[in-house]
């Protein structure tokens, strides 16, 4: 049964333009953070961050649900993100990113 679609758009320059430590650790799980705290360049934490922000929200709005960004960890697995939330519940996850924009979308379903 189909919970419900979520859909975010984000521009990646409006998330660099809050990027501080203590924006990400309120975005991130801590097992995320320790990943954003390994890349290399700014370009990379700006598209890290932007991904997750735009994928938390489009999981929110699919669910419906109000809860702290640190709540949801986002994986990236051969190449597909991915969010466990429980075991009767699929989060199908697509990510798009063109220029300055990055766009997700969320199908939760109860299995």
């Amino acid at each position: 049964m189909i919970l419900g679609i979520g859909i975010d758009v984000v521009s990646i320059k409006r998330i660099s333009a809050k990027k501080t430590l203590d924006f990400a650790k309120k975005l991130l799980t801590a097992d995320e953070f320790k990943k954003y705290q390994t890349l290399k360049s700014s370009i990379n934490e700006d598209m890290f961050l932007a991904v997750r922000w735009a994928l938390k929200e489009a999981i929110y709005k699919s669910l419906k649900t109000k809860q702290l960004f640190s709540d949801l960890e986002i994986k990236k697995v051969n190449g597909l993100y991915e969010c466990y939330i429980d075991d009767e519940i699929v989060l199908h996850l697509s990510v798009s990113y063109e220029n300055d924009t990055v766009t997700a979308i969320c199908l939760a379903e109860r299995i």
